[in-house]
């Protein structure tokens, strides 16, 4: 079962509740600043670069659930609609890209503040490659929903469809983890790094066996190996965002 998110208005996007405040936790709060209120302007400015990133975060996710669904289920129509929504998500980096600029002129951060601006511009640039792969998805799906499901053993959907389960999951987790603050379930998609590369390989090994059985099953594990490859890179940006994430929200060492 894919995740399903509600679809929401761009201004609404997963904005319902709250962010943690623990994001600020990893930066010395007492004497940094001369004023109290440059400070707190300077967090309202980084919360709200923080959103636009989780909200990127919550675009890709629905990306990923529709081109699943048109990948494995011929559902083609949500394969359009991820290569719409991928529009908004490249507006999004467009206005994150801006705003990141914006603020480094008018506030002038401090090193403890561009730390959680580099992790921002980071994870964005995660965001927007994973993006980048959905898309490729999203327009191999349709070839692959009318040729390759047909022809393909169960064996090989099978493994499609549980690489693309992790994917889903890793991202899943890294955006909530962003939003939460969650440093402990980053690390959690952190330590799948093994398993995303464990079942990249099995899955490789059984397209690769199938691939020897005659010049119609070679043409759709070719065609699964490309959907297999871009959903292994969801899956990395992943783990990247995940390692940030814990990185950004561990105690600075003095």
């Amino acid at each position: 079962m894919w995740i399903h998110t509600v679809d929401l208005p761009l201004s609404e996007i997963r904005q319902i509740s709250p962010l943690r405040d623990t994001w600020f936790e990893a930066r010395p709060q007492a004497a940094v600043r001369p004023k109290q209120h440059t400070l707190r302007a300077v967090d309202r400015a980084l919360n709200a670069l923080r959103r636009d990133v989780i909200n990127m975060g919550w675009l890709a996710i629905d990306q990923i659930d529709w081109v699943v669904g048109a990948l494995l289920d011929g559902q083609l129509q949500l394969s359009e609609d991820a290569q719409a929504r991928a529009i908004t998500l490249r507006e999004f980096d467009r206005r994150i890209d801006q705003e990141i600029f914006k603020f480094i002129a008018l506030h002038q951060p401090l090193a403890t503040d561009l730390r959680l601006v580099r992790s921002l511009l980071r994870i964005r640039a995660d965001f927007g490659d994973l993006g980048v792969e959905v898309e490729t998805i999203a327009g191999f799906a349709p070839r692959f929903a009318v040729a390759g499901a047909q022809s393909s053993p169960l064996a090989i959907i099978r493994q499609l469809k549980r690489m693309a389960e992790l994917s889903a999951e890793l991202l899943q987790n890294s955006v909530q983890a962003l939003h939460d603050s969650e440093r402990d379930l980053a690390r959690k998609v952190v330590e799948q790094k093994d398993e995303v590369r464990s079942q990249f390989e099995s899955a490789a090994r059984v397209l690769l066996t199938f691939s020897f059985e005659g010049e119609g099953q070679r043409r759709a594990t070719v065609d699964t190996l490309f959907a297999l490859n871009s959903l292994e890179r969801i899956a990395n940006y992943s783990l990247h965002v995940g390692s940030e994430i814990v990185e950004v929200l561990s105690p600075i060492r003095r």
